[in-house]
């Protein structure tokens, strides 16, 4: 049996006892085998699956192109892949890209590939995430705001102020061209995951908060002086549950 953590104490009588094990949250934790695509000139991008997913697994899509315009590349009707909800689209003309994620929990019904349309043909990169330890159902803590500045080397993401212990922060940027990669990224708790190049660059990272409260500005350094677009978000950890470590117990 179990029971939503905090809401009950262990309970003694003059038969027995009964003993609640009190569980913490964890911070999620991405898994490897996370997966990656690149295409060249393209409204849409095919991405495999990760390995091992299960079921209530947080799935991740990160995607980013080079598209020189103003108009949305990603949507939550049909700019999208399949069965997955959009978290945030950032990107203008300013820094000429484009970036957004969407998630879905796994439930077994994912194909080996999904397909990423876009609304324009461009440059277009991405990256498939396994979560585990996430939460199922409201995964998403929080979203920040959109950064979509040209002609900068060293790029700062906005901070954004998480609300529950044991969250995972995110930050994601797409820089304007091949020249813009490799990059790093500075800033207090804030490490660098993975990095892809299609005649334009992209990077996405990630922060454990411990405790809620400010993420802090994840500063992207692109290797030359060019646009980018970028923000962060956010993931809840699982609910945790307390468990009966003694289950027999006669309360007559």
């Amino acid at each position: 049996t179990q029971f939503d953590a905090g809401t009950l104490q262990n309970v003694a009588t003059s038969t027995g006892a009964l003993a609640i094990n009190s569980l913490t949250t964890q911070v999620p934790v991405v898994e490897t085998g996370w997966t990656s695509s690149t295409v060249a000139a393209s409204a849409s991008l095919t991405l495999s699956r990760p390995p091992n997913v299960e079921a209530g697994d947080l799935l991740l899509i990160l995607v980013g192109n080079d598209d020189n315009t103003a108009t949305a590349q990603w949507d939550d009707i049909s700019l999208r892949p399949t069965g997955f909800s959009m978290i945030n689209e950032a990107g203008n003309n300013t820094p000429d890209t484009h970036v957004a994620a969407f998630y879905r929990i796994a439930d077994g019904t994912e194909g080996a590939t999904t397909s990423v349309p876009a609304q324009s043909a461009d440059n277009y990169w991405g990256f498939y995430l396994r979560v585990t330890g996430a939460s199922t159902t409201n995964p998403i803590n929080v979203i920040g705001s959109d950064y979509a500045v040209n002609n900068l080397t060293d790029h700062p993401i906005p901070s954004v102020t998480t609300t529950a212990s044991n969250t995972l922060a995110f930050y994601m940027l797409a820089g304007d061209n091949v020249g813009t990669a490799p990059f790093s990224v500075s800033g207090t708790g804030w490490s660098e995951s993975a990095e892809a190049t299609i005649n334009t660059g992209g990077t996405w990272g990630t922060r454990s908060m411990l405790t809620p409260g400010a993420t802090g500005v994840a500063t992207v350094t692109m290797s030359v002086s060019d646009g980018a677009s970028a923000f962060q978000f956010a993931v809840n950890p699982a609910t945790p549950f307390g468990t009966i470590m003694s289950p027999e117990v006669d309360f007559d």
